[in-house]
């Protein structure tokens, strides 16, 4: 028998690999991201994210380990949607800084 933890929740339990999990999941998330812009985390219930997540408590948990599991992946993706907008901003400001040598000379 095969494990499905995860890495101290970071990732869901079981990967998504067919479009329909990947919504899921998705839903999910978003779900969980709307509650959380009226209510703390701990006043948000399982049964709240999957009801407004149109899913159901075994979709939750075949994907995160506990609610905490879910938390811990929005934080991840928006760590991960920084670092991105971050390189974007470096790539810009390089790009930028080589035109102006191009302009000295």
């Amino acid at each position: 028998m095969t494990s499905r933890s995860t890495h101290r929740g970071t990732k869901p339990t079981h990967p998504a690999k067919q479009e329909r999990s990947r919504q899921t999941l998705r839903r999910l998330l978003d779900a969980t991201s709307t509650l959380l812009q009226n209510k703390s985390f701990d006043d948000i219930s399982i049964t709240e994210i999957v009801e407004s997540a149109d899913s159901s408590v075994g979709a939750f948990y075949a994907r995160f380990k506990d609610k905490e599991g879910i938390l811990e992946q929005l934080g991840q993706i928006a760590r991960d949607e920084t670092i991105s907008e971050d390189r974007g901003e470096v790539a810009l400001m390089h790009g930028l800084f080589l035109m102006m040598q191009g302009w000295d000379t």
